[in-house]
């Protein structure tokens, strides 16, 4: 461009000198248009350096360089300046063109990173994406990453910093107020700070300690992790004073940092903890840091915004995990009072269909919560009229407290139980499903039974006491006169008189027998070896095994301890009960005796830690209807065609006396067992009498 203006300059002073050599001699002329030519010269170098000077000035402000002098000299050839200029620029855009392929690279990278951490729930796992994202894919080797841990009220994480051998990791922690300089201040305003002058602006210590104490780096940024969302008007769910919550607008302290070191009220501190560490008001749940070292050039604003991208992504998995820490708590706590609770607990939806079971309620029914999930409810719960108190529930639209309903076993029986029902709500207040909550009446409904029987049995008691005592008395007299007129009496007569005497014996033996019935017993207690009480037991009963073709089977639970009882009466209970199952039996059967330790309230379920000792006699029978359990132990009940009905009575009456049961399971055709449940509490050294009314527990 110089050449052809220096060419058109040439040109017009010759055109211009040789009509002047017309005017003036050919020596003033051809000097005259050598000057033109100079000055024309010269314009044309200043026109050109005033270019130059534009067009540099324009590069430094767009290499974001402080602008310098770029006035060129008159002996500079601002041709070349700006030929030197456009080289630079193109190794400058060459430079920039490579740079932009590798932060598009960064970029895709960080926009992968941000969608694995985004939907991860991992929280460690997430923090280690995060440092490797941070050396490798970014290219920062020397960095920090802390998050908060509300449970402790400080920032855990660490830093990669350099020392002489390379970088190491180190852990670290800091409270808020321990922390100083751009990192408390970027901590404290919830703000992003890119420093390219780190003499100037210090970077921070913790507790004192440098954070980067080997390090010349000159330039860093820091970026903290924010909450995505303000938590409103957080003080007044909290019950705090506005002007001394952080959060609120009427705040008097400086700020978060101020409230944690100075906070006077000795109620924030809760066991040790200060309550406002898990306050969800507090807007900061981390930070990052990291300098140039390791790096060819100083951080830029590129650098910052990557960082802040990349916070934002890694502040949603934050929160995401302490909302998933948070509900998986609250199932847990709810697991706990749930798999807890002593009574059931059934769950149905709107179709009535089973969607929880409890432990208590697995427990009850005998059904695992897999085998009933997705069944109608009346499978396993029933109204005494046979109805479905849960559909009930949902139909009606109403709740029930206190019904009386059956539960449904696994065996095919049914247990009493007491059902409450209530709706389900959801957070529109419309109904999603209905719960029934019940507890099991069995026991109850067992001892009311056995306070009826009792009752009946102590009325009974003392009605054939007095009835024994008036009959005592002319039994004696028509005995006396019978064996009088007997000896005068001969052949038919004589046998006539013998059968009186007998039956008038009999008659005496049963009177006898409601005396021992009625009266309290006298009990001598003594350490008993039970394995050789029953022993002799069935001893006594040998000839009645092999009359009847019945063997005897004995089971007993090692190391069985000595209990406290009155071995003769246990023993007369023991011979009616094996006597029993030996009639009942049919020949080639099993009369089964075993001992254990068991509880008494569930004897018929074996018990490492019961409370009792269970001697229990099981035939193979006929065994019983309910109605004739009911009344096995009144007083002259009896199914035998020659039976006095006393001998349960008594037994029931002896067990009563050393605070036992006996305690029957008994079905049509599978047979009868007779549970004897003796308490094992009063081992007694040596032996001891006590009337049996004060020895009832």
């Amino acid at each position: 461009m110089g050449l052809r203006w220096v060419a058109i300059w040439s040109i017009a002073a010759l055109a211009c000198a040789l009509p002047l050599g017309a005017l003036v001699p050919m020596q003033f002329a051809i000097p005259a248009c050598a000057v033109f030519l100079l000055l024309g010269l010269l314009l044309l170098q200043r026109l050109g350096a005033r270019r130059y000077a534009r067009i540099a000035e324009r590069v430094q402000s767009a290499k974001g360089v402080r602008a310098s002098s770029s006035r060129l000299h008159f002996w500079n050839d601002p041709g070349a300046n700006l030929s030197n200029l456009s080289w630079s620029l193109t190794a400058d855009l060459e430079d920039a063109y490579f740079k932009l392929i590798r932060t598009n690279i960064q970029l895709l990278a960080l926009k992968e990173l941000g969608s694995h951490i985004i939907t991860s729930l991992d929280r460690a796992r997430t923090m280690r994406s995060v440092l490797e994202y941070l050396h490798r894919g970014v290219g920062f080797p020397e960095h920090g990453l802390f998050t908060w841990d509300a449970e402790r009220g400080v920032f855990e994480g660490g830093v990669r910093r350099r020392i002489a051998a390379g970088f190491e990791w180190v852990d670290e922690h800091f409270a808020l107020p321990e922390v100083t300089g751009v990192l408390s201040r970027s901590l404290a305003a919830r703000r992003s700070y890119l420093i390219r002058d780190a003499d100037t602006h210090d970077l921070g210590a913790l507790h004192g300690d440098v954070l980067f104490p080997s390090s010349d780096f000159k330039s860093f940024v820091i970026v903290p992790l924010l909450k995505s969302a303000r938590a409103g008007n957080i003080w007044e769910r909290k019950g705090c004073v506005a002007e001394r919550c952080p959060a609120s607008s009427e705040f008097t302290m400086r700020d978060w940092a101020d409230k944690f070191a100075n906070e006077p009220d000795p109620e924030f501190w809760q066991g040790g903890r200060f309550r406002c560490w898990s306050c969800t008001g507090f807007p900061v749940l981390g930070c990052i840091v990291a300098t140039d070292t390791g790096r060819d050039v100083a951080l830029s604003k590129v650098d910052r915004m990557m960082l802040e991208t990349l916070a934002q992504n890694l502040s949603a998995v934050l929160e995401n995990a302490r909302l998933y820490e948070e509900l998986k708590r609250e199932e847990r706590f709810r697991d706990h009072v749930i798999g807890g609770m002593s009574n059931g607990l059934v769950s149905v939806d709107l179709d009535g269909c089973i969607t929880l079971v409890n432990q208590a309620a697995e427990q009850l029914s005998g059904f695992r919560e897999a085998d009933v999930r997705g069944r109608p409810s009346s499978e396993l719960l029933l109204e005494r009229s046979g109805r479905d108190p849960l559909r009930d529930a949902l139909e009606a639209d109403r709740s029930v407290r206190g019904m009386e309903a059956v539960l449904r076993t696994v065996e095919g029986t049914t247990l009493p139980i007491q059902l409450t029902t209530s709706l389900l709500h959801d957070e529109s207040g419309r109904i999603y499903g209905a719960i029934g909550e019940f507890a099991d009446l069995s026991a109850i409904k067992g001892m009311q039974t056995q306070i009826r029987n009792l009752d009946k049995l102590a009325a009974l008691g003392r009605f054939t006491s007095s009835i024994a005592h008036e009959i005592r008395n002319p039994l004696a007299g028509i005995n006396a006169g019978i064996e009088y007129l007997a000896k005068n009496m001969q052949g038919e007569d004589a046998r006539h008189a013998e059968f009186i005497t007998a039956e008038v014996a009999r008659l005496d033996r049963i009177i006898n027998d409601l005396f021992t019935a009625g009266r309290p017993l006298e009990l001598t207690l003594r350490d008993t070896d039970p394995v050789e009480l029953v022993e002799r037991s069935i001893r006594t009963l040998e000839p009645s095994f092999s009359e009847h073709e019945v063997e005897c089977v004995r089971r007993a639970q090692p190391h069985l301890p000595a209990i406290a009882l009155d071995p003769g009466r246990i023993e007369q209970v023991l011979i009616n009960l094996i006597q029993n199952a030996v009639e009942a039996s049919p020949a080639g059967a099993e009369v089964v005796v075993e001992q254990r330790i068991g509880s008494s309230q569930q004897p018929h379920l074996p018990s490492s830690k019961g409370d009792s000792l269970i001697i229990s006699v099981r035939d193979h029978g006929e065994g019983m209807a309910e109605e004739e359990r009911e009344k096995i132990f009144e007083p002259f009940y009896t199914t035998k065609a020659h039976g006095t009905g006393l001998g349960l009575y008594i037994c029931h009456h002896i067990v009563e006396g050393h605070g036992g049961q006996i305690v029957v399971d008994s079905r049509p055709g599978q047979g009868s067992c007779f549970m004897l449940c003796l308490p094992l509490g009063r081992i007694l050294m040596g032996g001891a009498s006590e009337t049996a009314d004060l020895a009832r527990r």
